[in-house]
């Protein structure tokens, strides 16, 4: 952490990156945490679950009458934060429209609430995260390249819970779960022998998970083995065949994976993109543009549409 603090309470910008579920907002909390700001505010804003007009009424404010909804004057997080910390998560998702004016903020220090000719200052600091690649984006046209080069200047990469997870790491996490204590449960070497051959597609958040789910489903105080091959099955087949799968295939599984959920909610929703969004969760241009990507459309998903 020691390499980011110094430029982090100088003012400059921080990149997280990292899959989905690594801990990039654990990291960029712990940053704050750590900092001479941290009895300051740590606010998170999250792109990917946010409109541009939601987006720009969040971090910006706006001003009453700015639009239909807009009944009273609103603060945006970005003078909420004060001297604080402002988290953008999944920064990959910002609108071209949005990437400008978050320049401007990032460049001039100032903003202007939705529906004002009045900038304000902004005074805090920017920790930024992605799980893309934003250079790739760049070169697509979809991110602007003056913004990746302000928002890139310290870099930190999280590595993906396969490559740093060990015995050792399984048990201080187990030490510190305040879930383990409380069931006064205890895992078995070979409960933990087991949980290294899962190759955690969703990371610390699919690990946290795991664990809750085994501390409440088995009737056991000594999870075994059995337990974890059991929850694995139940998900995604068997784990002895998981193991064994190469490394580089992740991104190509991710995609499946995420294909396949997408075409399950719009299934459940009669193909309507309107009700999918919200049922899984997910800003409607970003379900737009990743049913173009998979090349899905109501007309393939096998379903009665009324």
């Amino acid at each position: 952490m020691n390499e980011l603090l110094r430029p982090f309470e100088n003012g400059k910008n921080i990149m997280i990156a990292g899959e989905t579920g690594v801990g990039k907002s654990v990291y960029a909390r712990n940053l704050h945490n750590q900092s001479i700001h941290k009895n300051s505010a740590f606010i998170q804003l999250n792109v990917a679950s946010l409109s541009a007009s939601l987006f720009e009424s969040e971090l910006f404010g706006h001003k009453k009458g700015a639009f239909t909804s807009a009944v009273n004057d609103k603060i945006g997080f970005a003078e909420q934060v004060g001297k604080g910390t402002l988290f953008i998560d999944e920064i990959g998702s910002l609108s071209l429209s949005s990437q400008a004016k978050l320049l401007t903020l990032i460049e001039e220090k100032i903003f202007y609430p939705v529906g004002s000719a009045v900038s304000r200052p902004f005074r805090g600091r920017l920790v930024f995260a992605t799980n893309e690649d934003l250079l790739t984006l760049v070169k697509k046209g979809e991110f602007r390249e003056d913004l990746y080069f302000r928002i890139n200047v310290f870099f930190k990469k999280l590595p993906p819970l396969r490559e740093i997870l060990t015995s050792s790491l399984i048990r201080e996490i187990l030490a510190k779960n305040e879930e383990v204590q409380r069931c006064s449960k205890v895992f078995s070497h070979s409960a933990i022998e087991e949980l290294l051959k899962v190759p955690w597609r969703g990371n610390f958040r699919e690990f946290n998970n795991c664990i809750e789910n085994l501390l409440y489903q088995s009737e056991s105080s000594l999870i075994n083995a059995i337990h974890v091959k059991r929850w694995y099955e139940l998900r995604y087949g068997n784990v002895e065949d998981a193991s064994n799968e190469i490394i580089t295939t992740y991104h190509e599984q991710m995609d499946k994976f995420e294909e396949e959920l997408i075409r399950r909610g719009l299934r459940a929703n009669l193909g309507r993109v309107n009700q999918t969004s919200r049922y899984l969760q997910l800003n409607k241009t970003t379900l737009i543009a990743k049913m173009k990507k998979y090349a899905i459309n109501t007309s393939n998903l096998n379903i009665a549409l009324s």
